[in-house]
This record gives structure tokens, C-alpha cells and sequence, in this order.
């Protein structure tokens, strides 16, 4: 279920993927000479939107790589913990939990 919350919110509407083949297209015009005064409007009225769309992004990739960050930290120290002496029932069900992440996060 937080997966779906999480594509909702670096998705917002879910509209913005169809932002950037328009941009790009834009992106191709340059250099075949000056647009028309519709089509600087229409990119003037693209930019906000697709800038806000990278920014989501990247605030999406940020929050996945602390996410990582952190779970890899706890496997560390529950792997100290581990090495110091038997852990408990719930740390290693968590040390588990973890590592099973991790490996699947890598396929």
C-alpha cells in the first residue's frame, strides 16, 4: 500500500509523463529559427510545469536513496549487534526483513 501512496505523490495527476514529449519536441526546434508567438506561449506554459515535474522527481529519488541509506545503517548495526551476542526474536526477524529487501532491491 506505501508503494501506491509514494507513485501518487511523485506523480501527482499522473499527467506529466505527457508534459515531456511536448517539451522535447521544443527541444528540437531550436536552431531551425525563431518559434511563433503561439508556440512561445505554449512553451512558456510547459516550463513551470515540467520544471515542477523534475523537482518531484528528484525529491522522489532522494527520499528512495535516505531510504536505503538508512536501511543499510540498521543492517550494520544489527549485524554488530549480532557479532556482540545473540540477538533478539524481533532483531532478527528485522535483520531478515532487510536483507531480504536489500537482495530483491538488486535483481
Amino acid at each position: 500500500m506505501a508503494k501506491k501512496e509514494g507513485k501518487r505523490t511523485r506523480s501527482g495527476t499522473g499527467r506529466e509523463w505527457l508534459l515531456l514529449p511536448v517539451l522535447r519536441s521544443w527541444r528540437s526546434w531550436r536552431g531551425r529559427g525563431p518559434l511563433t508567438v503561439e508556440q512561445e506561449a505554449e512553451l512558456a506554459e510547459l516550463r513551470p510545469k515540467v520544471a515542477q515535474h523534475r523537482q518531484r522527481q528528484r525529491e522522489a529519488g532522494a527520499e528512495y536513496r535516505r531510504t536505503g541509506n538508512a536501511a543499510a545503517d540498521r543492517v550494520a548495526e544489527l549485524e554488530v549487534l549480532k557479532e556482540q551476542g545473540p540477538l533478539t526474536v524481533e532483531q532478527e526477524v528485522e535483520l531478515a526483513e532487510l536483507r531480504r529487501r536489500r537482495s530483491r532491491s538488486r535483481n
